[in-house]
């Protein structure tokens, strides 16, 4: 099963900061969980990643990940092939905060994504909510996750 933690922080806050770095000595303890992305104001670590059947899609210029499964809309289930977040459709996954995600693809994921030139950081559940996503502040970070005994 899927399991992640996205930290969403301010590079200028040194108190979001230490919450930040206190979420990568944390999970750094505990060799199920990796480090997918770990950029300024942004660290997202996952567990239960599979090759397959439930994936890590990275984003072009570190810009997010869509953790979970994706299918592009209007293929058959039988006949689909992997998807690629590349190009075109990268960039309209970020700039939309992820909603192109909806347009184009279906399965079960989360998207986080960063649009550096707008100074946003969205996370997107799928629209089936098949992914649980809950969300708590902490000294004025945000961190987004999947089961809470991994925040407490």
């Amino acid at each position: 099963m899927l399991r992640f933690i996205a930290c969403v922080w301010k590079p200028d806050s040194e108190a979001q900061r230490y919450t930040a770095q206190c979420l990568r000595e944390r999970v750094s303890r505990d060799k199920r969980w990796r480090t997918v992305l770990d950029v300024a104001g942004l660290t997202v670590v996952t567990a239960g990643l599979v090759e397959g059947a439930v994936e890590c899609y990275e984003l072009p210029a570190r810009n997010g990940v869509v953790l979970g499964k994706l299918f592009a809309r209007g293929a058959e289930v039988s006949k689909c092939r992997p998807v690629t977040l590349v190009g075109e459709v990268a960039r309209k996954v970020v700039e939309s905060g992820g909603r192109e995600l909806v347009r184009s693809f279906w399965g079960q994921y989360v998207a986080i994504t960063r649009d550096e030139s707008a100074g946003r950081i969205c996370v997107l559940q799928c629209p089936n909510a098949g992914r649980p996503v809950y969300r708590r502040s902490d000294g004025g970070a945000t961190t987004y996750f999947s089961e809470l005994s991994d925040v407490v």
